[in-house]
């Protein structure tokens, strides 16, 4: 079980990690999506977007290493839910053709309710990780249990570390591979209309 719960903080941790570099590297962009979902005054924009990407990098950061575990998984499971309240505002008023704003490994997609189940579903992993209190491969291990190094990163532990890591790229790839499949059938059918 302890390797279930850390193959789950790893992939969440990552997807958090991925999703607030890209908002970094993309924070012009990010503002205006922030501004399509028309939540928040226009004066209010630039210190939530601010607040929301160092704190999503934050407890990202926290929620994979093991450091206070449970205070970023509250982080992370508040973020969720205002991301699933702010698009289900949306698409309750037909606002529903802009980014989700997402970023990362999960990537940019137009909102819709499966977006919502998506968020329920790492919500739910957030929470099975926070109710567990395991701090296998984790610096909270360290502290709170008073381990040592060599009982928090085993050999066991770093197998699943690295099995993690493997899924992450994986996934990452397959959806790469999907948006470079997209893109060619629509050249391809953009090429076969130019030729009729």
């Amino acid at each position: 079980m302890n390797e279930f719960l850390l193959i789950l903080r790893v992939i969440i941790g990552f997807i958090f990690l991925s999703s607030a570099l890209h908002k970094i590297m993309n924070y012009r962009g990010h503002k205006a999506i922030v501004k399509n979902y028309k939540i928040l005054p226009n004066d209010l924009i630039s210190l939530f977007v601010f607040l929301e990407v160092i704190s999503e990098f934050t407890f990202s950061i926290f929620f994979l290493i093991g450091l206070f575990t449970n205070y970023a998984a509250i982080g992370l499971a508040i973020l969720l839910i205002a991301y699933s309240i702010a698009i289900l505002m949306n698409i309750v008023r037909g606002n529903n053709e802009i980014s989700c704003g997402c970023g990362g490994v999960i990537g940019e997609h137009k909102i819709t309710y499966k977006l919502i189940v998506r968020n329920l579903l790492i919500l739910l992993g957030v929470i099975v990780v926070y109710s567990s209190g395991t701090t296998i491969a984790s610096i909270d291990g360290l502290f709170i249990n008073n381990a040592s190094l060599e009982e928090i990163l085993n050999k066991k532990s770093i197998f699943v570390l690295l099995i993690s890591v493997t899924i992450i790229i994986f996934y990452d790839v397959a959806n790469k591979l999907i948006k470079i499949r997209k893109l060619m059938e629509e050249f391809f059918g953009f090429i076969e209309k130019r030729s009729e």
